[in-house]
């Protein structure tokens, strides 16, 4: 469920993004509205884990001994697939966050926020794009790019003024 509402949450927060810097960088700022929508891609992907795994599991443990090689396998091309779909969507959308990160740097987010976005998002990046290509997983990488963006997004919450974003106070 937590991958789900993370999903979600992404995609939320980019099209927050999109919207607020429409003014500010208009083509930059459709794009990241954009990068949002593909945030669905990955959201599909925890659907599927949410849903589909317990399903397998089942069936696995219903199966008898000898004859469960095939729900094994079917577990393995639909770990593939979730994988696949995890990494699509992380690919667009931490594209999209280093577009916040470098539209923000000097304007709106002080420079220590736009490096942790700009670092998390492209070690998202890059970490995304090598597992659609070769497919290896560097979830260490991973886990370092979220602790960055989790970071930045923390230092983003504490930092912006609700006056620059257009809200009341």
């Amino acid at each position: 469920m937590f991958d789900v509402l993370a999903w979600l949450g992404i995609g939320g927060l980019l099209l927050a993004w999109g919207t607020v810097l429409r003014q500010r960088a208009p083509l930059r700022a459709t794009f990241i509205v954009a990068s949002s929508a593909a945030t669905l891609i990955g959201f599909l992907g925890a659907c599927l884990r949410l849903s589909a795994t317990p399903e397998l599991a089942h069936r696995y443990l219903s199966t008898p001994a000898g004859d469960r090689g095939a729900s094994l396998e079917a577990y393995r091309e639909l770990l593939n697939l979730i994988n696949v779909t995890f990494s699509a969507g992380g690919l667009v959308a931490n594209a999209g966050l280093l577009l916040v990160a470098i539209v923000t740097w000097h304007t709106v987010l002080p420079r220590w926020v736009g490096v942790l976005l700009g670092l998390g998002s492209g070690l998202g990046m890059a970490k995304a794009a090598l597992l659609l290509v070769t497919g290896v997983d560097l979830g260490p990488v991973a886990l370092l790019g979220a602790a960055l963006l989790t970071m930045g997004f923390a230092g983003t919450a504490a930092s912006v003024p609700r006056s620059n974003l257009g809200i009341a106070a």
